[in-house]
């Protein structure tokens, strides 16, 4: 095989990957230490998916999505109560995701060309959830849906130094609003328990 032919595969295989992806928005100082608090809340999970959606088991993958995420606010001793146990009941329906298959990043000649020319699509990012509880005067909706521009070219990475941007979402971000949001709700349990 032509080493130069070796070569121009390979770096356009290092390459394919240089992407830029939004991320949420960086929280104030103030924000941050506000949320940064422990609690021990019970929660049941709850999730509505709508019969015609394209995925049957969305629901499932949601779940466990949202499981993880929840997990890491270090504020649930259980995500697995019954709903009439739960001190809160988040329900959601599964976000909607373009399967990766109907990006243009999925596509080999995009991965190729996006050396060279800038190829961008828009991809929705974030939750929307609903949350009861036994003590809440009402229920409270938390909404950190977005939808932003993935980009897919080989100087992406100079895209990234933006502070709202990055080569993927880790989800810290999108977990410090949900914190954020949901701040209110576990106080309030706390103070009434």
């Amino acid at each position: 095989m032509n080493i130069k032919l070796l070569f121009l595969v390979i770096f356009c295989l290092f390459i394919q990957a240089c992407s830029s992806v939004p991320i949420a928005k960086k929280l104030t100082y103030e924000q941050q230490n506000a949320i940064s608090t422990q609690e021990n809340v019970t929660a049941s999970l709850v999730c509505n998916q709508p019969e015609d959606y394209y995925d049957k088991d969305a629901c499932e993958y949601a779940s466990m999505e949202m499981e993880e995420l929840l997990r890491k606010t270090g504020w649930f001793s259980s995500l697995h109560s019954s709903p009439k146990d739960a001190d809160i009941i988040i329900s959601f329906e599964p976000p909607y995701r373009k399967p990766y298959y109907t990006t243009p990043g999925h596509n080999p000649a995009v991965a190729l060309l996006s050396i060279a020319i800038p190829f961008w699509w828009s991809e929705n990012f974030g939750y929307k959830l609903e949350v009861s509880c036994k003590h809440c005067p009402a229920d409270t909706a938390i909404n950190t849906e977005r939808t932003g521009t993935v980009i897919m070219w080989g100087f992406s990475p100079l895209i990234n130094i933006s502070p709202n941007r990055a080569l993927f979402d880790d989800g810290n971000r999108e977990l410090q609003h949900l914190k954020l949001q949901l701040l209110p709700v576990v106080q309030m349990i706390k103070e009434r328990k």
